[in-house]
């Protein structure tokens, strides 16, 4: 979710996919708001390349990214396989000439597209809700290959430190979540209820094809409360849905059948489930740091404006999106 520091240039583009691909190939650039991301195809099948800052992830973080990912599909989860290089390694460093460099790793295509909001419904949310539960199913089975591996808890992540660093010196935001985060620290974790999660598996994370979802990009993933990944869900569900003004009917009907499809992988705690709507706040949270941090500057544009004045009142008023009322969406989860 952080964004890269590294100017992209098309020369390191090309050198990092020499190390994948054919040096006569055409990389085209992907949307992405935490990495650079590059599409290319070979003999009809087409791959992903994906550069990060070295200073943002080590080698071993991604080491186990790409395992966690080929330890799921192995067992069953519909998700995209990361590619070994000519090299025969699944991670390469490229320099850059004026100092430091990225890590260049690529992934096979995830099977069909995105899917349009438009196009959203209760087959949808059934589909993600199992693809999530099957996640947190195979996460309580799995072990680094290599311990140093294993990637962070939530509170040990460089966001939830900004998080609490933007709370602790804005004295607004300290009355009003100062004991929000401290509830937090103090959530149970279950057996069966905690392990190592997507933490970013919304719409634009996954492909459908054939009303099927094969998730990609597990770049954030750490060790959390499964319910934390369910918050996820209904945040960008919310955030993104048109069909119609009433959100929290919105959230009903999401909830009812991604909790279904959910279920039949993964049994849920109740008592966890009602701290959903902490964790969409802390999402909240983590995003405004963020677009504080990427849109720095004294030209800010009027969009990011809005956006960065919408999310404080938001924020300082305990609400979501302009208004929508975590209480009201707790009462759902009951």
């Amino acid at each position: 979710m952080q964004s890269i520091n590294i100017q992209i240039d098309e020369s390191l583009v090309s050198e990092a996919g020499s190390r994948f691909a054919d040096k006569s190939t055409l990389f085209i650039p992907m949307e992405s708001f935490e990495s650079s991301v590059y599409a290319w195809a070979n003999r009809g099948k087409r791959y992903v390349l994906k550069m990060i800052d070295r200073q943002r992830r080590s080698e071993a973080e991604i080491q186990g990214e790409i395992d966690f990912v080929h330890f799921a599909v192995d067992h069953g989860v519909s998700a995209a396989k990361a590619i070994a290089s000519h090299n025969g390694s699944y991670v390469e460093s490229v320099d850059i000439p004026v100092g430091g460099g990225v890590w260049a790793y690529a992934f096979e295509w995830a099977e069909g597209e995105l899917c349009s909001p438009e196009n959203w419904g209760p087959e949808l949310f059934i589909e993600w809700g199992q693809l999530t539960g099957k996640l947190h199913q195979i996460s309580m089975q799995y072990k680094p290959t290599r311990p140093e591996w294993k990637r962070c808890r939530w509170d040990e992540d460089e966001l939830y430190a900004d998080a609490l660093w933007r709370v602790a010196v804005e004295p607004k935001f300290e009355a009003s979540l100062g004991i929000f985060l401290s509830k937090l620290q103090q959530i149970p974790e279950q057996q069966g209820q905690f392990g190592l999660i997507h933490n970013d598996l919304h719409h634009r994370n996954f492909h459908v094809n054939a009303g099927k979802l094969t998730a990609f990009d597990f770049d954030g993933m750490l060790y959390h409360h499964f319910a934390s990944d369910i918050a996820v869900a209904l945040y960008y569900g919310l955030s993104t849905d048109r069909s119609t003004n009433n959100k929290l009917s919105f959230a009903q009907l999401f909830m009812d059948h991604f909790m279904e499809g959910y279920t039949r992988n993964q049994s849920v705690s109740k008592e966890l489930l009602a701290y959903v709507p902490e964790w969409m706040l802390l999402r909240h949270l983590q995003l405004y740091t963020l677009y504080l941090r990427k849109w720095s500057g004294p030209n800010l544009n009027t969009m990011q404006r809005w956006t960065l004045n919408r999310y404080r009142t938001d924020l300082l008023e305990g609400k979501l999106f302009g208004g929508i009322d975590l209480c009201k969406v707790r009462l759902l989860l009951q």
